[in-house]
């Protein structure tokens, strides 16, 4: 009998544990479940992230393009007076070069013998050490103050040079020299900060006796225009995607690009010069693909009178209102 119970029990234990062995493989299940969950939601969120950080970066390179012309006319900064203080940069030479601190480890005490690495042989030899790297300090602070003085030198030596280069240029454009007008126009334009990244060349032409002063722009290729729409965090949530821009949209795109370009170097050139030397800005944009030539068929043509700057710069309409109000040639239209 005692046998026969002890059996049961037995029995009874074996079930009760393989029922506590069920129940830890369901929450083993059940764990396991929702670790995948929330790795999965981790990485849904990590790429919804990094998909807005690009549309972010996305929405500002198509608001730079859109917004060429309003940031020319919000700016004042391509004026002569700019030109003047727009130094080149001055590297340093073999004369005024910075010397090299001198460093610790080059005086610290060495090879002390064994009766010497203790007591006031030791002392007497880190301060010997101290005394000759301060020393070595001084004469290196001496040292830098002469080479930033023979810098600065030569700095305002070429400040001066580039100050009397832009005054002969500004004088001689006064006297409508055709050769001093171009090269200020050209100087002018790649200072503008509206226009960095957006004038892969320029040719230029002067008039003295119509004051016309006619610029043709190369554009920089077409890869300037995003080629995606969006980008999209994909479910399983494994990578982001891009939406792609459609063809005719980058090409519309690209067209209101040199429209704006073509408006914003005339605003440019009119504000720099004074009505006596230049009264029309006649400007062409070139596709990149395109050899900058005359006879080159651009994008966009649009000459802008002296006389629709004031209204430019007051009613802010948008490029594609100014070029028609002014006539402008737009060569081709973007792709069915």
């Amino acid at each position: 009998m005692a046998g026969q119970n002890e059996g049961a029990e037995s029995a009874r234990d074996r079930a009760r544990i393989v029922k506590v062995e069920k129940e830890l493989d369901a929450l083993r299940r059940e764990l396991q479940t929702m670790k995948k969950q929330l790795e999965l939601e981790v990485r849904r969120r990590n790429l919804e992230r990094d998909a807005e950080a690009r549309n972010t970066e996305l929405r500002k390179q198509v608001h730079r393009i859109g917004g060429v012309l309003l940031a020319t006319l919000a700016s004042q900064l391509s004026t002569i007076d700019g030109l003047y203080a727009a130094t080149p940069p001055v590297e340093r030479l073999a004369g005024d070069e910075l010397p090299a601190a001198p460093r610790w480890a080059d005086f610290e005490p060495r090879d002390l013998g064994i009766r010497d690495r203790f007591g006031h042989r030791r002392r007497a030899a880190e301060e010997e050490a101290e005394q000759n790297y301060e020393a070595a300090r001084r004469a290196w602070k001496q040292q830098c103050i002469q080479a930033n003085k023979r810098h600065a030198e030569r700095v305002e030596q070429v400040a001066a040079a580039h100050r009397r280069r832009v005054q002969e240029l500004v004088d001689a454009a006064l006297r409508r020299d055709a050769t001093a007008v171009e090269q200020l126009a050209h100087d002018l334009l790649h200072q503008s900060k509206p226009l960095v990244g957006l004038l892969a060349d320029i040719s230029r032409k002067y008039d003295p006796e119509t004051r016309e002063l006619a610029l043709n722009v190369k554009l920089p290729g077409r890869n300037v225009i995003p080629t995606e729409l969006e980008w999209i965090a994909e479910s399983p949530w494994r990578d982001v995607r891009a939406a792609p821009r459609s063809d005719c949209d980058v090409a519309a795109l690209y067209i209101d690009l040199a429209g704006q370009v073509a408006l914003a170097v005339a605003v440019t050139s009119l504000r720099a010069f004074d009505g006596a030397v230049v009264d029309v800005v006649r400007v062409t944009s070139c596709d990149s693909d395109a050899d900058i030539s005359w006879d080159d068929k651009c994008i966009v043509e649009v000459a802008v009178p002296r006389a629709a700057l004031a209204d430019m710069e007051a009613a802010r309409l948008a490029p594609q209102d100014w070029l028609r109000k002014l006539s402008a040639t737009v060569a081709y239209a973007p792709p069915e």
